[in-house]
C-alpha cells in the first residue's frame, strides 16, 4: 500500500524504486455467490444477519474492537450473529481464543459470537456474511478486505493503514475514525 511506501520517503518523496502492488485475490474463487446450505446449517446462520471478521486472534490485530461493538450493535440491529474466523498465530498468541471468549462472555454477548478456529478455505464461509469488518489499527493493505469485497461483500473498517486505499468509502464499504466503536457499530448496522 501507498501507507508502507510512506516509510521509505527520503527526502519528502518515495523513491521511484519503490513500486506498490496491492495484494491480489483468486476471483474464480472469491466471488458473488448464494452461500453454501451445509455451512448455514452447521453455523447455525439460516435466517440471520451474519457480521464476519477474517483475521488471526493476536493482539495485533485487536478482535477485541469487534466485540466492543457488539452490544451497541445488537441494540439496533435483530437477529444478528457474529462470526470470527481465525485462531492463535503463534506463542505469543496462546490463549487469546479463551481471552476473547471470556470477554464475549463478560459483554453478555457469548450466544451471539462463534469462533471458528482457523478454516482452510475462507472463500465459502465469506458468502455467508452479508457485512464483513475489519478492526486492525495498522493494516498495510488486508487480503481479507480484498477477499470480502471480491465477493460482494460491503466492508466496515477504520480509516487506518491501506484500507482508505482499498475501501470507497460508501461505495465498497464503510470508513470510521479508528477506536470510534459507536461509529462502527452505527456503520455496521447502516
Amino acid at each position: 500500500s501507498y501507507t508502507i511506501a510512506e516509510r521509505f520517503k527520503c527526502k519528502g518523496k518515495i523513491p521511484t524504486k519503490v513500486q506498490v502492488i496491492w495484494n491480489g485475490v483468486d476471483l474464480e474463487k472469491f466471488k458473488p455467490e448464494k452461500p453454501d446450505k451445509n455451512l448455514l446449517k452447521r453455523y447455525d446462520l439460516e435466517e440471520k444477519r451474519v457480521v464476519g471478521l477474517v483475521s488471526n486472534l493476536g493482539k495485533r490485530k485487536m478482535p477485541e474492537y469487534l466485540l466492543n461493538a457488539t452490544p451497541y450493535i445488537l441494540e439496533r440491529c435483530d437477529n444478528v450473529v457474529f462470526l470470527i474466523i481465525g485462531g492463535e498465530f503463534g506463542e505469543e498468541d496462546k490463549g487469546r481464543k479463551e481471552e476473547l471468549e471470556k470477554k464475549a462472555e463478560d459483554l453478555g454477548i457469548k450466544e451471539k459470537v462463534i469462533f471458528t478456529g482457523f478454516l482452510s478455505d475462507v472463500s465459502q464461509i465469506i458468502r455467508t456474511f452479508d457485512v464483513g469488518v475489519s478492526v486492525t489499527e495498522k493494516e498495510a493493505c488486508s487480503r481479507a478486505i480484498i477477499e470480502m469485497m471480491a465477493s460482494g461483500k460491503p466492508v466496515v473498517a477504520f480509516r487506518t493503514g491501506g484500507n482508505p486505499e482499498l475501501i470507497e468509502d460508501g461505495i465498497s464499504g464503510i470508513l470510521v475514525k479508528f477506536g470510534d466503536i459507536i461509529g462502527f457499530a452505527s456503520a455496521v448496522c447502516e
